[in-house]
This record gives structure tokens, sequence and C-alpha cells, in this order.
């Protein structure tokens, strides 16, 4: 079975709501046909349009998706985290450990605050645990930046596709062909995206998306979308006061950008 049959037979069982029948016969007609990897390349571009953010997953399946995703591209396996349904997922402390090792800030902060942060609950210290993670995060950096190079981030390409397994051809005839045309613009790109992952994980990075995030609870507002409820806005607010009037945090920031700091 070609790529093209599966992309369009899990288009149409996506479409319908057939969701058991795509992580349940296809996906087991696939992986004893040896297409495992495949058949996740083809889910590539329903999981990053958010397609199935809703869809609960099979643990054993989701396992096997991270795993890949983390052994392709951690800038894909970012963006997975971001439109995956983790909620009930046994592993969840292990996809933060991911998060944590790839230096993935904003899946990490999508991790703490839909999995960690129930409005329903009563845990108040959800606020301090993200702001210690992702201070703990920026100090295991080893990588330095300007706060110019960390501005250039918006000059940098984006990817042209939902995925970079958008632009794998099918046709290998095809590709030979126009390879001589593309080869400068895609390196040019492949180059342009590791400056970018390589400012993304830098330190200073880290700390500016930490007073963003800083910020963002003072205005009430929920990572990425979305407002608090006045308890748990007032519990942010506390957090927000013990964290930045903590010593350590203090004089580290002031010596990092004190005018963003205050």
């Amino acid at each position: 079975m070609s790529k093209k049959t599966l992309r369009v037979a899990t288009e149409f069982c996506i479409r319908v709501g057939a969701i058991d029948h795509v992580f349940g016969e296809l996906f087991q007609m696939f992986a004893e046909a040896g297409m495992e990897t495949k058949y996740f390349e083809n889910l590539d571009a329903f999981i990053l349009s958010g397609k199935l953010i809703k869809v609960r997953i099979p643990d054993i399946i989701l396992s096997r998706l991270i795993d890949f995703y983390r052994q392709r591209d951690v800038e894909l396996l970012e963006k997975a985290i971001l439109n995956l349904n983790l909620k009930g997922y046994p592993n969840a402390f292990n996809v933060r450990a991911i998060c944590e090792e790839e230096f993935l800030s904003s899946a990490l902060i999508h991790l703490l605050t839909t999995l960690f942060d129930d409005e329903k609950n009563d845990d108040t210290a959800t606020c301090l645990s993200i702001l210690c993670s992702l201070y703990n995060l920026m100090m295991r950096s080893k990588t330095e930046k300007t706060s110019e190079d960390v501005l250039s981030l918006l000059e940098y390409t984006e990817s042209q596709g939902t995925s970079i397994f958008e632009s794998h051809l099918e046709d290998d005839k095809w590709k030979v062909e126009i390879f001589g045309e593309e080869k400068e613009r895609q390196e040019k790109f492949m180059e342009s995206r590791r400056k970018k992952l390589d400012i993304e994980h830098s330190r200073t990075y880290i700390g500016y998306k930490l007073l963003w995030v800083i910020s963002l609870f003072l205005e009430g507002k929920k990572f990425p979308t979305g407002s608090m409820s006045s308890f748990k806005w007032r519990c942010h607010v506390y957090d927000i006061v013990r964290f930045c009037t903590n010593e350590k945090f203090m004089q580290w920031f002031l010596d990092f950008d004190p005018e963003s700091f205050f």
C-alpha cells in the first residue's frame, strides 16, 4: 500500500470520525507490514494542524509517536506536544523529562499548565513550579546569546509546510529532476532552522521566555490561551511575588536584563 493510499485512508477516517479505526486496525495493519514510520509521518500533518488535539490516542501508540518525533526532529516534537491530548497519559512525567532534556520551553510550560494546573483542584503551587522549572532549565543551558539574537528570531524562515515531511515527494524521479534547483534553497532553510533552534535552546531565550510567562500570568492569562479564574490569578500573583523577591533570582536577572525585569 502506498503512502498516498495511507494518507487518503487516514484523512477519510478522521473526517467521518472513525478515530478508533485510525489508531486500531489501520495502525495494526501498517505496523505489521513494517510501515510504522510512514504511518507516523502521515499523521504528522493532522497532529500539527490541531485536528487531533481532542483525541485520546492509545497510550502505547502515543509513546511510540513521541519517541518517533524525538528521534526525527526536536522542533516537531515540541509542536506535537503542543497539539496532543496528554491528559490521562500515564507517562506524562517522562514527557516532562524529555522537554527538560531537549530544552523545549514552550512544551514544558504547556505540560505544566494543562496537566498539572486544573482549575477544579486546590493546588496553589503550580505557578511556582512552572517558574522554578523554567529557571532551572535556563540555568542548565550552556548556550549564551545576545538580546539582539533573540529578537532576530523573527527574521528566520518558517517551515514552508506543516512539517518537513510534506516536502518529501513520493515520485523519486521528479525529486531528482528538481533537486538541483531546490538544493540551495533547502540548504539555506536548514541552516536558518539550525540557528533558530540554537537560539531557542539558549539561556538568553529561556530567560526572556520566563519573563514573558510572568507578564502573562500577571495579566490573568493562561498559556497558550484562555483566562484564569480570580482565585487562580491571586494564587499566581502570590507565587510570582515570592519568586521574584528570591535573592538568587533577583541577582541573576538584575545582571541579565534589569530593564525587562522591572
